[in-house]
């Protein structure tokens, strides 16, 4: 009987615990790398198609990941790699490759954001760049605007289905000035339990009812 017991509070032990992560798995963490010396492709954004062939035409110069794509190097002596990634704490686990270092020059850079994200039909998305951009979800380009541009905030909406789907964000830094990079993306929806570990929970539940019962009938 008192085995009984124990194995019913495991299972319950168990199950709570598995629906405890179920529930707070949607921590989210984006991935990027940064290419320099860029020039050829900077002032017009590489689309998914072509970016193999922009990306090898570059030296890969940083790679980082983010809790979040929001991003600026406007403040005075931020036009570099460093003032960008560091700009509002975003960015983890930077490293700076080939040579290239904080200090050095964003100008002529092409951008490469990754990740899984939540995206709902008919959501309106803004996203604030300087310069160009071409952004896709789950393979689909939602959003072309390639050539350089002063500070602007672009509007689209996603009008594909309802679900968690990769993305890829390309974006691009020529002409010196400003440059800014920022929209916000909501966490991936975590499915509910599988029905098996709602039964395991459930039987683990009752067993143990049942063995209080009969030790209080017992007693009586």
């Amino acid at each position: 009987m008192e085995k009984l017991f124990r194995f019913g509070l495991s299972v319950i032990v168990v199950g709570l615990a598995v629906l405890v992560v179920a529930g707070t798995a949607n921590a989210t963490t984006y991935n990027g790398v940064a290419f320099c010396n860029e020039a050829a492709v900077s002032s017009n954004t590489p689309t998914s198609a072509t970016l193999a062939a922009a990306e090898a035409g570059g030296t890969q110069c940083a790679s980082f990941s983010a809790s979040s794509i929001n991003f600026s190097g406007d403040a005075p002596g931020a036009y570099n790699l460093g003032g960008f990634l560091n700009s509002n704490g975003a960015a983890s686990g930077i490293a700076y490759l080939n040579g290239f270092s904080g200090s050095s020059s964003i100008n002529d850079t092409l951008w490469v954001f990754t990740g899984t994200a939540h995206f709902t039909n008919g959501q309106v998305f803004n996203v604030e760049h300087d310069d160009g951009t071409n952004m896709y979800v789950n393979g689909v380009n939602v959003l072309s605007a390639p050539g350089p541009t002063p500070p602007v905030v672009s509007t689209f909406t996603y009008s594909g289905p309802t679900g968690n789907f990769d993305f890829q964000f390309i974006f691009t830094e020529c002409c010196g000035g400003a440059v800014d990079y920022s929209t916000t993306l909501v966490p991936p929806v975590v499915g509910t339990p599988e029905p098996g570990t709602l039964v395991l929970l459930f039987s683990g539940m009752l067993g143990v009812t049942g063995t209080i019962r009969r030790r209080r009938m017992l007693s009586c």
